[in-house]
């Protein structure tokens, strides 16, 4: 990821995918910060973030039909260790769209329980307030 370099050959930092690598489940890529500066970036890699999807998923169906305060604290264990990983500084958004669609996943799968046929959006949220799920966050740094 040389800046100068892409600047000489008249592109912007992070425009095409030899200006990214991925390193341990984080896509580094040229950023604008707040004052204006290009720095490097990170995200959460699309395959880890799949990956972690689809661990999520595989759980659902197997177990849509325990109590919901059963199936809490899984959730709660995967959004906690998700943000400890990938909670670092620039990667707001991907700890959000993590949480977003964990919240989506479990509400697909409650809807095809019996009982909760007719789930709808605000149900399933009072239900939330009931069963907190963790917010996404900053991981604190060491030093």
């Amino acid at each position: 990821m040389d800046l100068r370099g892409a600047q000489e050959r008249g592109r912007r930092p992070g425009e095409h995918s030899e200006q990214t690598f991925d390193f341990p489940g984080s896509t580094h890529l040229w950023k604008r910060c707040r004052c204006g500066a290009w720095v490097v970036g990170r995200q959460t890699a699309r395959n880890r973030l799949a990956r972690a999807l689809r661990r999520a998923s595989e759980y659902c169906p197997r177990h849509r039909h325990d109590p919901l305060r059963r199936q809490q604290p899984y959730r709660s264990q995967l959004l906690r260790g998700h943000y400890a990983y990938y909670g670092i500084r620039g990667n707001a958004r991907g700890t959000a769209t993590f949480a977003y669609y964990v919240r989506r996943l479990w509400h697909k799968w409650l809807k095809r329980r019996n009982g909760l046929r007719r789930l709808t959006w605000d149900t399933f949220n009072a239900m939330l307030r009931r069963l907190v799920l963790p917010e996404p966050r900053l991981a604190p740094t060491l030093g």
